[in-house]
């Protein structure tokens, strides 16, 4: 629970472990959990929301604890120290400030977001009978078309995702990786992959569905109109997606390593000369 200096509660929250440790980061009351999440106070909102301005996985943590700008962290079962420290990298820009138009629009009338709903689920319905006939669409199955219509996805409840050819109905990508809800299927024609978001990220493909990368933090707000790039965004910040080419990749790799030699040991495990 959140008070002010008055000791009037602002806020209440239901936490999944315990309590870590609790301070102001960017000047907003917030709290580390001993699973390594942590939750920031946004007056605006006049709520909690999940931060990932710091964001480590695998461990669950005796303590966490935020300092001018570094987090000290001590594992269960362990008697050492892990130091987690904010990394800007210079080849990911913040477009926040500049005005960005995309081609979805999100209408606030009650009675369109209705009617909207009532033909998504229409067309869910429809096209998870082509693939699965005689079965009915359940709540927690989720079916989202790519926006160029040559394809689309259907999530069933055991979170298993499967891409399917629009035209021939051949299912042409199969994962359990994607496990939080699917909600939009894009074509990136000026970068030629498909991308698929869901509530915690973004997953990348090749035309053919080779799976290129994940994304975790980001969700997708429409594509740019001028350059048709997608446009991603956290609570925090908006970015461009834009797929690098293998001479650029090797470029910023060799800015990044710069007169760094692999020892022995690495050379051998991948076999580098």
């Amino acid at each position: 629970m959140l008070l002010n200096e008055n000791l009037t509660a602002l806020e209440s929250l239901g936490i999944e472990s315990s309590l870590s440790s609790a301070f102001l980061y960017d000047e907003k009351p917030s709290f580390f959990l001993t699973n390594g999440k942590m939750y920031t106070w946004e007056e605006a909102w006049s709520a909690f929301y999940e931060s990932d301005d710091f964001v480590w996985r695998g461990d669950s943590y005796l303590f966490c604890h935020y300092y001018n700008g570094i987090v000290f962290a001590q594992a269960y079962n362990t008697d050492f120290i892990t130091v987690f420290e904010q990394y800007s990298s210079p080849y990911i820009t913040d477009i926040s400030d500049s005005y960005v138009e995309t081609d979805s629009e999100e209408s606030y009338d009650y009675e369109i977001l209705e009617a909207e709903y009532a033909e998504k689920r229409r067309k869910a319905e429809e096209l998870f009978a082509l693939v699965y006939p005689g079965k009915t669409l359940a709540e927690s199955d989720h079916v989202i078309e790519s926006d160029d219509d040559k394809y689309f996805a259907i999530q069933n409840s055991d979170k298993k995702t499967e891409i399917f050819d629009r035209e021939t109905l051949e299912c042409v990508f199969s994962s359990y990786n994607i496990t939080d809800e699917i909600s939009n299927f894009f074509f990136m024609e000026s970068d030629n992959v498909y991308v698929i978001s869901d509530y915690s990220g973004i997953s990348i493909f090749t035309p053919d569905y080779k799976y290129i990368s994940r994304i975790d933090g980001l969700v997708t707000s429409g594509k740019n109109i001028e350059n048709g790039h997608l446009v991603l965004n956290d609570l925090n910040s908006i970015y461009e997606l834009r797929i690098a080419s293998y001479d650029e990749v090797m470029k910023i790799a060799n800015e990044m390593l710069g007169d760094y030699v692999p020892d022995g040991k690495i050379m051998e495990k991948y076999g580098l000369e």
